[in-house]
């Protein structure tokens, strides 16, 4: 996500959606924000002196988790998660999401046996067919990120719709688009949508 819409009030809907998945499943808690620095960058616009700086977000996000996702998550937060503050671009998508693997290694080496939630938090949502940007996760980086999951792991991507339909139409668009995926990839997984509220712009995919 852009940086400077982290902890927005329209997208309060989804961290309720988190807590709802937590209290559910004993799950240990893997958050990727995907943070593109300020509003109007876009890839090749940001140097080195962005991702450095996001270096020092770690106590920001999780003070901000902290106070909005009540008690319940502080258990979470404190000893089931792990917050990945790296700066995201497409074009460093490789590296980055092999920092998200380390994270899922660590946490099956600690605790083998216990099933991963990973939350995907990128600006705008899933890479359409035709193409993504930065605001994307890309198809090649969510095939990686699965292949490296359990049946029992679950992944939430945030989605924002596009602007010509409603959320429910939208999903059948993502959901057919996955399916392809997951049919080409071998992945015996069937996407579902959590919180189609009709007055917001988005909402969280669940595979």
């Amino acid at each position: 996500m852009r940086l400077q819409f982290f902890g927005d009030r329209q997208d309060f809907f989804k961290w309720n959606a988190l807590r709802e998945e937590l209290r559910a499943q004993d799950y240990y808690l893997i958050y990727v924000p995907m943070f593109t620095g300020l509003y109007g960058l876009r890839e090749g616009d940001a140097g080195d002196s962005f991702l450095q700086q996001l270096g020092s977000l770690s106590e920001r996000v999780e003070r901000f988790l902290d106070e909005i996702l009540s008690n319940l998550f502080r258990e979470y937060l404190h000893q089931r998660t792990k917050i990945v503050t790296a700066g995201y671009r497409k074009s460093l998508r490789e590296s980055y999401f092999l920092g998200v693997l380390t994270h899922v290694r660590e946490i099956r080496n600690a605790h083998p046996g216990h099933p991963l939630l990973i939350f995907l938090d990128p600006d705008t949502g899933i890479s359409p067919e035709s193409g993504g940007d930065d605001g994307h996760v890309m198809e090649d980086s969510l095939r990686t990120l699965l292949e490296a999951l359990d049946a029992r792991d679950l992944v939430l991507i945030y989605q924002h719709r596009q602007r010509v339909t409603d959320n429910a139409t939208d999903f059948e668009i993502r959901a057919r688009q996955l399916a392809r995926m997951f049919e080409c990839w071998g992945e015996a997984r069937t996407p579902s949508v959590v919180d189609l509220d009709a007055r917001a712009n988005s909402y969280l995919i669940r595979v």
